[in-house]
């Protein structure tokens, strides 16, 4: 019978782990992770007045910053009702593209929404 304790206090001594194996792995919900994003066109022909004033100053450095921004992707803006045909512009040219990306929009200063910051600032 001795050894028949001395084998329980051992087993009982031993360090125990116990291991969860999940069922299911949990996805990232984020839907911006390892994405491609639309480079919108019409914000980067904006930026061409910013980088021809670098340019003009012999700026390159900042130059080249402006066409690493025209190269990244942006959200579309949509401020008003004109601005809806905005949309279907940019998903035609991201499609041209062929490229798997996201087309971002923002639409701003929607009705009965506070936009211009009056309630909020």
């Amino acid at each position: 019978m001795l050894p028949s304790v001395a084998l329980l206090s051992l087993l009982a001594a031993a360090p125990c782990a116990v291991v969860a194996t999940p069922t299911n792995p949990v996805k990232d919900v984020n839907p911006f992770i390892g994405k491609n994003y639309y480079a919108n066109s019409h914000y980067s022909k904006e930026l061409q007045e910013t980088k021809a004033a670098f340019l003009k100053k012999g700026d390159v450095l900042n130059a080249a910053r402006v066409t690493t921004v025209q190269r990244t992707g942006t959200f579309v803006w949509v401020s008003n009702v004109a601005g809806l045909s905005g949309i279907d512009t940019a998903i035609a040219e991201a499609r041209r593209t062929r490229k798997q990306q996201m087309l971002q929009l923002v639409l701003y200063d929607l009705a009965d929404r506070d936009c211009s910051a009056g309630d909020s600032a």
